[in-house]
């Protein structure tokens, strides 16, 4: 349960908000660091207030990696808990995390996760028809 509970952002981020005004957190998604690093830092140092810069040294690279994927099992079992603690991050955030979604719906095409699908926008993914009619409804 630990290894899930590192991904309930929306507790994470209730307990950041109780603290600090929504203007003053800025949030930034892995997967968009991890596709364009120097644009994403540069983005947190405007935030910051500090200058950007023109390169990353090492220090900024992606070391941790997970050694197995998750087992059709696990996920199976983790899959509801999930999306529950996902749907309340989208509440908090205002609009569903694409990347994440789109993820989703691709692990799950056969799946229960098709009727709630959230309509995220997918590009350069090729989406099974049965889930590009979900996202219209």
């Amino acid at each position: 349960l630990d290894y899930a509970q590192r991904g309930f952002y929306d507790e994470q981020l209730e307990r950041l908000y109780a603290e600090l005004p929504g203007e003053r957190v800025l949030l930034v998604i892995s997967e968009r660091v991890f596709a364009d690093a120097l644009g994403v830092y540069n983005e947190i140092f405007r935030f910051l207030g500090v200058p950007r810069v023109e390169k990353l040294d090492d220090a900024f690279e992606r070391h941790g990696t997970y050694t197995e994927p998750l087992s059709e099992e696990a996920y199976a079992c983790l899959r509801p808990i999930i999306h529950y603690h996902n749907r309340k991050l989208y509440a908090l955030l205002g609009a569903p995390i694409d990347d994440w979604e789109c993820w989703y719906a691709e692990q799950d095409a056969d799946n229960e996760y098709l009727a709630n699908f959230t309509g995220a926008v997918c590009p350069n993914r090729t989406l099974p028809a049965t889930i590009l009619g979900a996202r219209m409804h």
